[in-house]
């Protein structure tokens, strides 16, 4: 018997790769729609479920949906923050991200903030890379 996430997995996989043009890629639907399926089948704080917001509060930086993104990239990181720990990698990705949306809302000093108390230095790469 297949796994629903893993032929989710595949799904996104495929989804992350497409080459259309945008107008034939509505990411955010279905990343939405495979964000849900994962909380109802593993629970919202399962690690694959905050993989899945990951790739959503990505794309959402990305169309500068930027209050969105930065709601949903906290959720990322507290349950990153719970789930990990603050000095695992996955969680330091989670503070970028909001650091991210932080930054690009003007609230510069609040994302600094957020690098100090995750021991990330913007400067070394080597640290969150």
């Amino acid at each position: 018997m297949r796994r629903p996430t893993a032929d989710l997995t595949k799904f996104l996989q495929r989804l992350f790769r497409a080459k259309s043009p945008p107008m034939f890629r509505p990411k955010k639907p279905l990343l939405e729609r495979a964000l849900g399926i994962y909380e109802e089948v593993l629970g919202p704080d399962h690690p694959k479920t905050n993989v899945s917001r990951y790739g959503l509060v990505r794309l959402l930086l990305k169309s500068r949906q930027l209050s969105e993104a930065l709601a949903l990239a906290e959720k990322e990181l507290s349950i990153s923050d719970k789930i990990l720990g603050p000095a695992h990698r996955g969680t330091k990705f989670a503070a970028l991200n909001v650091a991210e949306a932080l930054h690009r809302l003007d609230r510069v000093d609040e994302a600094v903030a957020l690098f100090r108390r995750y021991g990330i230095d913007p400067s070394d790469k080597t640290t969150w890379s």
